[in-house]
């Protein structure tokens, strides 16, 4: 999945879905403005039933966070096989 982002800083933080902590990510290569974010994720519904199931630290999924500079533009999935995106997608 890709979206735009306006960086209001060159620093940008991420957020655990646990809410356990957050990480510093690189510093943006353009400094504050205009950013797409393309979201990556690899094994999503095995790490999905995993995590329900287990309760060891399993991990099964991975995934990338890409950044780049381009100008505002739709929001847009570039392929999709998963049905946990298509879980979230209907949510928010």
């Amino acid at each position: 999945m890709e979206i735009s982002y306006r960086a209001q800083s060159e620093w940008l933080r991420i957020a655990e879905w646990s809410g356990e902590g957050d990480h510093l990510l690189p510093k943006l290569s353009s400094g504050p403005g205009w950013y797409r974010l393309r979201y990556h994720g690899v094994n999503m519904d095995e790490g999905n039933k995993v995590n329900m199931l287990a309760r060891e630290e399993a991990v099964v999924d991975r995934y990338l966070l890409q950044i780049w500079p381009q100008p505002e533009s739709p929001p847009r999935v570039v392929k999709s096989t998963s049905h946990q995106l298509a879980y979230w997608r209907r949510i928010t």
